[in-house]
């Protein structure tokens, strides 16, 4: 599968490295160029067992073109917050960025709920992964941890199900 990862950061580029090493194609953005160009050289200064030699010897599968179509995009971004309340702007770029053949998922911490909202206002499907990792051990528990997955929209069931389709040979269980 050819796939986008949006934010480079300790969410996206263990996640970028994980799907690598199952297989996939992977493109990193990020807005951060130097930061994105660490992930690109695998040179990142993070503790991350794997990580480097992971990016490293993974180059033939790196999408380098952003602009590729891909299957699915995980959005790995930040969700600052101002009075209490989620900031949703940027997501909401990232998202109206996308081609509705792109499958999206959020792998962010938000409300439950921003999925739902997310989805009505760009009427399409958004799966939600919420990131859950100890720094420093992102690869390792990506491997051993089932992952939460939610959908919205009416057809749930289904979109589920072509989440778990897709992902079935690659992530060890889900929940």
């Amino acid at each position: 599968m050819r796939i986008r990862v949006i934010g480079a950061g300790r969410v996206g580029a263990p996640l970028g490295a994980w799907l690598l090493a199952k297989n996939h194609k992977v493109s990193f953005v990020d807005t951060n160029e130097e930061l994105l160009e660490n992930v690109l050289n695998g040179t990142l200064d993070w503790e991350e067992p794997y990580l480097n030699e992971t990016l490293q010897d993974e180059q033939d599968n790196m999408i380098l073109s952003p602009e590729e179509d891909c299957d699915w995009t995980f959005i790995c971004v930040g969700t600052p917050v101002s009075n209490g309340i989620p900031v949703l702007d940027h997501i909401d770029k990232i998202i109206e960025g996308i081609p509705k053949s792109t499958n999206i998922v959020l792998r962010s911490t938000v409300a439950p709920g921003t999925c739902d909202e997310l989805a009505k206002k760009h009427k399409r499907v958004i799966w939600h992964a919420p990131e859950r990792l100890l720094l420093g051990q992102g690869m390792d528990e990506l491997d051993e941890l089932p992952q939460i997955v939610g959908a919205t929209g009416q057809e749930y069931i289904l979109n589920l199900l072509t989440f778990t389709n897709a992902f079935a040979s690659t992530f060890p269980s889900f929940i």
